[in-house]
């Protein structure tokens, strides 16, 4: 089956630092944009073209990579990561070594990891951390009774997940690989120095404990917003570690939960014998935490919850509803990550008008265009890789998933206008729906003409103006100063006015354009999905 690629960059396009590697894997992997890099490597985003998926790369230094010893236990450590099977660890592929180049292949993750996420939204909600917490536990749970030992527990190597919310743990090995380098002779650590356990920086022997120390330290960040020891020279971060008791999480968020705050205080214990004794405990207590009933509420917090209860309640009683950016604050003010505000508002509103039904306008141009298949052919989930390919390749963007889970939501964005897509399972058949605003097209087009038709007016009223007040010895009269205002004054109103048809005969032809573009997304669909049926009717 020939593969259908969005557009891939041409390898000689990208720097000096990514162009060997790209053009070395080009065979096997089409290399899309540089993700990040650290110490232990740079990731890239790629396609494997014999699969056809988006998948990870990441490489291992050169540094390390010209030594023999440590290239054979990188590749040794990845293979034994990439036994391990479960929900919450990105799956390993495989590792190989071409032209030089030692990489493994991981799953890609669409999302975003938890330290970016902490930067962004500062301290997050209890609950959802104790889901992310929980996520890895089990993780390291599975690991851990397989033998192994992260060593390599922060922020950066948890990745939730943009469609699920679930958080899942990657760089399984790499540690390992890094203790082959005589790391301590030089002062550097294994890990991220506000990570490391007591016993990682005193060197000596680690288990499964010392990565619930790491995980405590990332729940620590997340709901503080700050690192239990921080400094500006690492290595009084290390000192920390091992002679300073780490700060209570009541002390530093009084708003986290007791029975939370003291699972994680409980993790940063200095001795391993003082945290929990393995992942399965930790994983007990959160669940415990949980399961207990809410704490009660200050007075000044009670107070506040009333008040914009019945601030809510006028709202809605004085305008018969609650307007989307109030539903936005209401749900930012509880602790909802507004892309799954998105997400719910797009699952809701799923069933767009037609193609051919009424939608908004402006001036009879509409402002939304609309593009609606239905195949007789139920939506499994064998298919929704297949689907996001299409609607790649027919859009040219990588685009986001909003969810895929029974159903799939995809959002883009087309010369500035959002755009959406749903493939949703429908009474023994899949309907396809694609929207695409047009109103910054439409915005644009108006504002463009407006300034063009006024010039053009003003320039006609003057040509006027200037032709009249010429003086002719032929004229048997002359005419007054306010009849030659008058009359270029109208001729120049005149033409700005015919701008009018004109703008709106432009924006007709670009929605008509736009409506061919969403209608062409849906057949790209459809026609995706009919190599995996065997008889398809579209009605």
């Amino acid at each position: 089956m020939t593969v259908v690629e969005f557009p891939t960059p041409d390898p000689r396009s990208f720097d000096n630092e990514v162009r060997p590697f790209a053009e070395a894997v080009a065979s096997h992997y089409a290399v899309k944009r540089l993700i990040g890099k650290g110490g232990m490597g740079v990731v890239y985003l790629a396609r494997d073209r014999r699969l056809d998926r988006l998948v990870a790369i990441k490489t291992l230094p050169p540094h390390l990579a010209n030594d023999a010893s440590v290239r054979e236990r990188f590749l040794r450590e990845i293979r034994m990561a990439s036994a391990m099977s479960h929900p919450n660890i990105v799956p390993i592929h495989g590792a190989d070594e071409i032209d030089g180049h030692v990489f493994f292949v991981m799953g890609y993750v669409d999302g975003e990891s938890l330290a970016a996420r902490v930067r962004a939204h500062g301290r997050l909600d209890a609950a959802q951390v104790v889901t992310y917490l929980r996520d890895v536990a089990s993780a390291l749970s599975h690991a851990h009774k397989r033998g192994t030992i992260h060593r390599d527990i922060k922020a950066e190597n948890i990745l939730v997940e943009r469609s699920t919310g679930r958080a899942v743990l990657t760089d399984f090995g790499i540690a390992r690989v890094a203790e082959a380098q005589p790391l301590t002779a030089t002062g550097q650590l294994l890990g991220t120095v506000y990570y490391a356990s007591p016993e990682q920086v005193s060197g000596e022997p680690v288990d499964g404990r010392s990565d619930l120390y790491s995980l405590g330290v990332v729940g620590f960040l997340a709901l503080t917003g700050r690192f239990p020891f921080d400094g500006e020279a690492a290595s009084a971060v290390l000192v920390s570690h091992v002679t300073k008791p780490a700060p209570r999480v009541a002390a530093v968020n009084p708003d986290v939960p007791e029975a939370i705050a003291g699972i994680i205080d409980r993790c940063l214990q200095k001795q391993p014998g003082g945290r929990f004794a393995d992942a399965d405990e930790f994983v007990a207590a959160l669940d415990s935490a949980l399961d207990k009933p809410s704490e009660l509420l200050t007075e000044t917090r009670a107070q506040a919850i009333w008040s914009r209860a019945a601030e809510l309640q006028a709202i809605t009683r004085a305008n018969g509803a609650i307007s989307l950016n109030t539903v936005r604050a209401a749900a930012a003010e509880a602790g909802i990550d507004p892309e799954y505000v998105d997400r719910a508002l797009l699952e809701r509103n799923s069933r767009r008008p037609a193609s051919g039904e009424l939608s908004p306008s402006f001036a009879g141009i509409p402002l939304e265009v609309h593009s609606e298949l239905v195949i007789q052919h139920t939506l499994a989930a064998r298919d929704t890789e297949s689907v996001l390919n299409a609607l790649r390749d027919a859009t040219g963007e990588l685009g986001t998933t909003v969810a895929r889970e029974t159903s799939i939501y995809w959002r883009f964005g087309r010369w500035g206008s959002r755009g959406d897509v749903s493939v949703t399972p429908e009474n023994q058949a899949t309907r396809i729906h694609v929207t695409q605003s047009l109103r910054r097209t439409i915005g644009a087009t108006v504002l463009t003409s407006a300034v063009i038709g006024a010039l053009l007016g003003v320039t006609v009223a003057a040509a006027v103006h200037f032709l009249m007040d010429i003086p002719a010895p032929s004229w048997s009269f002359r005419l007054s100063h306010l009849t030659v205002k008058v009359v270029s004054t109208a001729a120049g109103v005149g033409v700005a006015v015919l701008a009018v048809p004109v703008w709106r005969a432009i924006a007709r032809k670009l929605a008509l354009l736009e409506s061919d573009g969403v209608r062409s997304i849906a057949d790209a669909v459809a026609a995706r999905l009919r190599t995996s049926i065997p008889q398809e009717r579209l009605r």
